[in-house]
C-alpha cells in the first residue's frame, strides 16, 4: 500500500488515468472503484479550497483501507484527516441507472431527480449516520458530505447548517461539496479556514 501526496490537479489528473478505461457501469457497480470515486470527491474539493481559501496538497492510500481517514487536507505544516461521505436522494442506487447505459461520466449526478426540498433533512441525517459511529478521533477528524442530489443553485446553506448544529459538534470541521460543483463550509475553524457561503471551483 503506498501513500501519494498530489496538488488538487495532479490529483484529478491521476483520478482520470484510473477512470479512462473503465466503464461506466463497471465504475459505479463495482466495489473495487470505490477509492477512484473518493479519489474524485478529493481532487474538486482540494480545487474548490485552492480557489477560495489556501494553496493545498492531497495525500491519500491508493487502495481502499477502509479506515476513518479517506484523505488528508495538507496546508502550510498542518494536516487535516477527512472522512467522505454522500448524500442521496432516498431510495436511489446510482449504480442502478448505468446498468443499462455504458456511457463514460463521472461520478455526479445531472439526472434532474427531485430531493431539493428535502436538502437540509437528508444532509443532516448523512452527517448525524456518520456521527453515530463515533469514530475514535472524530473531534479532530473532519468530514466531507457530497451532495449528489438533484442539481439546483437553491442550496439554502443557513437551513442546512440550522438543520444540522447539533450534529456539527461531532467533528472538527464540516465542507459540502455540492453537485453543482461548489463547495461550502458548515463549520470551520481558525486553523482550517471557513466558507460560509456557496462558493464555485471556478470562482
Amino acid at each position: 500500500m503506498t501513500i501519494r501526496t498530489f496538488t488538487p490537479s495532479e490529483l484529478l489528473v491521476h483520478y482520470q488515468s484510473l477512470r479512462d478505461d473503465v466503464s461506466s457501469r463497471d465504475f459505479f457497480n463495482n466495489p473495487e472503484h470505490s477509492k477512484t470515486q473518493e479519489i474524485w470527491c478529493a481532487a474538486q474539493f482540494g480545487l474548490g479550497y485552492q480557489a477560495h481559501i489556501s494553496e493545498c496538497q492531497i495525500r491519500l492510500e491508493d487502495e481502499d483501507a477502509q479506515t476513518e481517514v479517506d484523505f488528508e487536507l495538507l496546508v502550510s505544516n498542518r494536516t487535516f484527516p477527512f472522512q467522505i461521505t454522500e448524500v442521496q436522494e432516498l431510495g436511489r442506487r446510482r449504480g442502478d441507472e448505468y446498468k443499462k447505459e455504458d456511457k463514460n461520466a463521472n461520478w455526479i449526478n445531472n439526472d434532474g431527480l427531485s430531493g431539493t426540498d428535502n436538502n437540509p433533512i437528508l444532509i443532516k441525517s448523512a452527517i448525524d449516520k456518520k456521527a453515530k459511529k463515533l469514530y475514535a478521533n472524530s473531534k479532530n477528524l473532519n468530514l466531507l458530505v457530497y451532495v449528489n442530489l438533484a442539481t439546483s443553485t437553491n442550496y439554502d446553506i443557513s437551513s442546512i447548517k440550522k438543520e444540522s448544529l447539533e450534529s456539527l459538534d461531532n467533528f472538527a470541521s464540516v465542507w459540502l461539496f455540492l453537485d453543482i460543483m461548489a463547495i461550502c463550509s458548515l463549520k470551520g475553524n481558525r486553523e482550517i479556514g471557513f466558507i460560509p457561503k456557496v462558493a464555485f471551483l471556478n470562482k
